[in-house]
């Protein structure tokens, strides 16, 4: 997803699935300041949506940018092995109980110190 599409996403209705386990992660001062950022400008997302979305954003051009297998080579880092395991974390995280449709829950989320 190019970054203008973000913005497209960013003023349209989200229908996101969450997982049902949280990801706690500290950032950089730099890359919390333009997320906090983005909150402001985008007041209607959350700051799970939007640092969703960003995610989801950077994982496509890193699997665009993967290898893939080369005749009998396997080195590792294939995108067909990426989409394997991804696949395979895709129904277990879908499988959890407790999964639940975006809402505004989530801007209760609590960054780590």
């Amino acid at each position: 997803m190019r970054p203008r599409d973000l913005f497209k996403a960013w003023h349209a209705p989200d229908s996101a699935q969450l997982t049902a386990r949280q990801f706690s992660i500290r950032l950089p001062v730099h890359v919390a300041a333009k997320i906090a950022a983005l909150c402001e400008m985008y007041p209607k997302k959350t700051r799970t949506d939007i640092i969703g979305d960003l995610l989801s954003s950077a994982l496509v051009k890193i699997e665009a940018g993967l290898p893939t297998i080369q005749g009998e080579e396997m080195h590792g880092y294939d995108r067909t092995r990426f989409r394997t395991l991804a696949a395979r974390y895709l129904r277990e995280f879908g499988a959890e109980p407790g999964r639940q449709r975006n809402s505004k829950f989530s801007r209760t989320y609590k960054e780590s110190s």
